[in-house]
């Protein structure tokens, strides 16, 4: 069974994505993201643009930026 999420986590997610903890970004990203609405993945690019083009040291060591990057080419 495949749960949606609804807008109310974006700010959350966000918070997370914000954050200095690369793994827990990992996860979100790798577990969490798929399952949100076209509309709030959308809402998120510019926070994933920042993590693919300006990771930190911890969010490379994570691979944050390569997930990233490849939600970022299948959302175009």
């Amino acid at each position: 069974m495949l749960i949606k999420f609804n807008s109310e986590l974006v700010p959350f997610i966000r918070d997370i994505l914000n954050s200095e903890d690369g793994l827990w970004k990992c996860s979100i990203l790798s577990l969490l993201f798929d399952k949100l609405s076209l509309r709030d993945k959308l809402e998120l690019v510019p926070d994933l643009q920042r993590l693919s083009i300006h990771p930190t040291f911890d969010d490379k060591d994570a691979g944050v930026d390569e997930i990233s990057i490849e939600i970022l080419e299948g959302l175009t």
